[in-house]
């Protein structure tokens, strides 16, 4: 039975769907039904109590007691339950505490436990949960009738995580499409490619397609699969896998579960950020719990191999915190750069190694720019947040090479 003969409908076509109190909207009002039921309780027992002291006879001393007592339970109420002081006054405080905002507010993981087939997430109200990320297939050339089996298979998917007793959040995040691996893949070919004349025909190519993938964004689906029971965290992997694959009958072609360093990477897409500090993220946690972690250190000089030494301020943390991003994602390697050339503003490797060139070329490359260091100074500059991404140097940066080879030639 397909999930649209599943639907009960009565005689207009229409789904019968419960509703609380509140309606089948919500929209963000100062009076609520807690507020509004207690406004109304106040007000018959203020109208029964005055009666009671009417009816009695009360001298005016009762009557004074009596309203003093009412006013006092009364700003209670108005304060508390009315106005909702004390949740004010804690969004207040946050306010100070976060007056300059960070993704790392909204961190709630404490901890994760990683696995050979995933990793399992633990926050703070020791709910565990694993990250699924779905790859959504193409629906170009599809019959009418795969709207509905793609729905069926949504609802195979939704009905076993509840037999499971699972809980879900749905993510739909835009994302660059520059994150896409399969320019990585096509990096490698290139780098591969022995004739110098056809790796750089193919590399303005793949420029021109790095710059466009830019300014692309497509829309992934990220769903959190929770729940409450520690004991579940041993079979919740496999719960969720076992209901993941009830969507490749859908519109999707594949899933996977995200390690702890794709949770970690997470929000920069989320809030849109190139840095996301995990470790600031912690500290914040622990101080909602009134838990306070003091920095283990702070760098304030570097020395070079070379004797030298860096004092350093916001600008080099800046740089420093961009490198160690790079580094976690993969976009550098150990023992290709070094941080004085990075605080110089000097990565030509990594320029080159992000070009996909060849050995032998890159060679070439190095020996020019070596030569020609005084002219192409401010030329060979790399911005960290357009290498993270497989850069805009695709057109630009082959560019400047012609124009140093062809100097060189002219020498």
């Amino acid at each position: 039975m397909s999930f649209s003969q599943r639907l009960r409908r009565n005689r207009d076509g229409k789904i019968f769907m419960p509703m609380n109190v509140e309606g089948g909207g919500y929209e963000q009002s100062f009076f609520t039904t807690r507020k509004l039921v207690t406004l109304i309780i106040m007000g018959i027992v203020t109208i029964w109590v005055v009666s009671f002291l009417s009816s009695s006879q009360a001298s005016i001393s009762g009557y004074a007691i009596t309203i003093a007592i009412m006013i006092l339970v009364y700003q209670w109420l108005i304060r508390f339950v009315i106005f909702e002081e004390k949740y004010y006054y804690k969004v207040y405080q946050k306010t100070k505490l976060y007056k300059n905002p960070t993704p790392a507010i909204f961190w709630d993981i404490v901890s994760f436990r990683d696995r050979e087939d995933g990793t399992l997430a633990i926050f703070s109200d020791m709910k565990v949960g694993v990250f699924l990320k779905l790859e959504r297939d193409t629906i170009i050339g599809k019959g009418e009738e795969f709207r509905e089996t793609h729905y069926e298979a949504l609802s195979e998917f939704y009905k076993e995580l509840n037999n499971k007793n699972i809980c879900i959040v749905h993510l739909d995040i835009m994302e660059q499409a520059g994150k896409d691996n399969r320019l990585e893949h096509l990096d490698r070919m290139i780098s591969s490619v022995d004739n110098e004349n056809i790796a750089k025909l193919l590399q303005l190519q793949l420029g021109s397609i790095k710059n466009s993938t830019r300014e692309t964004l497509y829309e992934t689906d990220y769903i959190l699969c929770y729940t409450d029971k520690m004991d579940a965290a041993d079979y919740l992997i496999n719960d969720v896998l076992e209901c993941a694959y009830k969507l490749l009958d859908g519109a999707y072609t594949g899933f996977e579960i995200l390690t702890s360093k794709e949770i970690k990477e997470l929000p920069k897409d989320i809030y849109c950020v190139n840095y996301f500090d995990y470790t600031e993220a912690i500290q914040n946690l622990f101080k909602q719990y009134g838990m306070s972690i003091p920095k283990a250190f702070d760098i304030v000089e570097i020395k070079h191999n070379d004797g030298s030494s860096t004092e350093v301020k916001e600008k080099e943390k800046i740089i420093l915190q961009n490198l160690s991003s790079c580094i976690k994602n993969g976009t550098l390697k150990r023992g290709d750069w070094s941080i004085k050339e990075a605080f110089n503003g000097k990565l030509d490797k990594i320029l080159n190694r992000g070009l996909g060139l060849s050995e032998q070329y890159n060679a070439k490359l190095r020996e020019n720019i070596q030569i020609n260091e005084d002219v192409n100074d401010e030329e060979i500059i790399i911005d960290l947040d357009n290498e993270a991404f497989g850069g805009e140097y695709g057109i630009g940066m082959n560019t400047v090479k012609s124009d140093v080879l062809e100097a060189n030639r002219d020498r």
